[in-house]
């Protein structure tokens, strides 16, 4: 019996340390294909639990607030961006594979063009606020 509970216990415990939320606050390095169109831009993710906040950066360009949330591995955020008056929402969806890469899509709303994206964790960039 007292076999049987430790098993028991040595499962449930297991099931949740692999149960819970990747963790991505900090600096990431990303770099993203949308129609052709590469670009890279730098990430400060913050995270409460699974709650992402932030900010994004590109190259000659102010930062921009994120919003986003962690479940497991799966990390998804979304951007704002103005472009020739129109306002345009970037949203991310990604997995934290096992090499501590994010890897996935992004698409532009409302346009609904599309495109791949990898983000990789860097030191704190010049100039970014933690």
């Amino acid at each position: 019996m007292k076999k049987a509970l430790v098993t028991l216990f040595s499962l449930v415990f297991a099931s949740a340390v692999t149960a819970a939320d990747a963790v991505v606050a900090g600096f990431w390095q990303m770099e993203s294909e949308v129609v052709g169109n590469a670009s890279v831009s730098f990430l400060t993710f913050k995270q409460e639990g699974n709650k992402l906040t932030g900010t994004t950066k590109g190259a000659d360009e102010e930062p921009q607030a994120i919003a986003g949330k962690v479940e497991k591995k799966k990390i998804t955020w979304s951007s704002e961006s103005d472009w020739a008056g129109n306002t345009l929402a970037l949203v991310y969806v990604g997995t934290l594979n096992d090499a501590g890469v994010i890897v996935g899509s992004v698409e532009v709303q409302p346009m609904g063009i599309e495109g791949e994206f990898s983000a990789k964790r860097v030191e704190k960039p010049e100039g970014a606020k933690q």
